[in-house]
């Protein structure tokens, strides 16, 4: 799900869904960690990898299935589908003979293909595609946003550092990682979404929100189609994360797309705004999310 990028005003949002798969990979075994500096633009991470010997900038976005190119795409792919703000957008496939993320490298898989430029006008730069699930599967993903560093560990990140604030299990529902988070009496269930600078909720919370938060000015977002729409926004006071409360603020739009059907119904994103409170871990193999809180203002 590459989801919003911050452009002035103005947010894109791209929401991709698509079944997950198990690609093949060759890791470093050196120390089990790699460590990558990554540049922080508009709440998205960039990320340089190579593909077929060519470097480009690469989003991180744990709420993409796997490697998305930024190319128009030529085979229609019925399996994946993306969902801007109005209307589903066309996804293709593309067959990948090598691609690597520092000392992390795959060969011979497919990789999505989509129109990403939006993103790439948002950056000023030409953004070669989006880093997600089947490359991180098999790790831990520990992001830093304030020293701008990502780590991948082939371990569980307490064997390495000290025990985090609050540890949160999530389930994975097909490639994105949800949490279960009771607000009230009422249980949302959230995707952590590093693709997404803004957290989003859908919008039939809109009558519960006005008793957890003020509401705030609608916000303008324009999706894959190109089309613009204001939306709403609220903040949550006391947002509970753990035994801690943040306040935090959402944006409201209507994801039936991918609620409907869905064995975990999604209700929402936990983007940029909501992470860069802490430095996170992401723990695929043991399905939990790590966070220890940071003071922003240092």
């Amino acid at each position: 799900m590459a989801g919003f990028t911050m452009l002035s005003a103005q947010r894109h949002v791209a929401l991709l869904d698509a079944p997950s798969r198990k690609i093949n990979s060759v890791r470093s075994e050196a120390n089990g960690q790699q460590l990558y500096q990554f540049t922080l633009d508009r709440g998205m991470i960039y990320l340089e990898a190579d593909l077929e010997g060519a470097r480009g900038e690469y989003v991180l976005d744990t709420g993409a299935p796997g490697l998305v190119l930024n190319e128009q795409p030529e085979r229609v792919h019925e399996a994946y589908v993306a969902q801007s703000c109005a209307e589903e957008v066309k996804v293709g496939m593309r067959q990948v003979e090598h691609f690597s993320l520092g000392e992390l490298e795959l060969r011979q898989f497919e990789a999505i293909t989509l129109d990403l430029d939006h993103l790439s006008r948002a950056h000023n730069k030409e953004v070669a595609g989006l880093i997600g699930y089947e490359i991180l599967q098999e790790h831990t993903l520990l992001l830093d946003y304030q020293e701008q560093q990502m780590h991948l560990l082939d371990y569980s990140v307490n064997d390495a550092v000290h025990q985090p604030t609050v540890r949160i299990p999530f389930i994975l529902d097909g490639h994105l990682p949800v949490l279960e988070i009771k607000v009230g009496q009422h249980t949302l269930h959230l995707g952590i979404d590093t693709g997404s600078a803004s957290n989003i909720l859908d919008e039939s919370w809109q009558n519960v929100l006005a008793l957890w938060g003020p509401s705030m000015p609608t916000e303008e977002i324009q999706g894959l189609d190109q089309r613009v729409q204001q939306v709403d926004a609220t903040m949550v006071e006391d947002f509970p994360v753990g035994h801690l409360g943040l306040d935090t603020k959402f944006l409201l739009l209507d994801l039936s797309h991918l609620r409907a059907g869905a064995e975990v119904p999604l209700d929402g994103l936990l983007g940029y705004s909501f992470l860069a409170n802490f430095k996170v871990a992401i723990d695929y193999p043991n399905q939990e999310v790590l966070l220890w809180p940071v003071d922003l203002e240092q």
